[in-house]
């Protein structure tokens, strides 16, 4: 049987679940066919947004022609801000200027 490997990512700062696989064109039939799957030429891959991603459809579809593997779904993965740290202003003082009466 073959196999499918479900991981969460982040991808262009939006949570993913990612499918591995091994290319085989039965399987990206039934992953392109499922609602919100998109393919990604940087991660090489296919993915759907987390907030769209429904498990059970995709074990439905898939059922009885390829095992999920979802064990690696439930580690959670957040995006990784880098942060540049500025050096402190320098704080200036400046006196307050007094009247001279002529």
């Amino acid at each position: 049987m073959k196999n499918l490997r479900l991981t969460s990512a982040v991808h262009k700062n939006q949570a993913i679940v990612k499918a591995h696989f091994a290319f085989d064109r039965e399987i990206i039939a039934l992953v392109r066919n499922l609602e919100g799957a998109r393919w990604s030429q940087t991660l090489q891959s296919w993915y759907f947004p987390k907030a769209d991603f429904n498990l059970n459809t995709l074990y439905q579809s898939c059922k009885g022609k390829v095992f999920i593997d979802y064990s690696r779904l439930k580690q959670a993965s957040l995006p990784i801000k880098k942060t540049v740290s500025e050096p402190p202003k320098p704080i200036v003082n400046i006196p307050k200027q007094t009247r001279l009466k002529p």
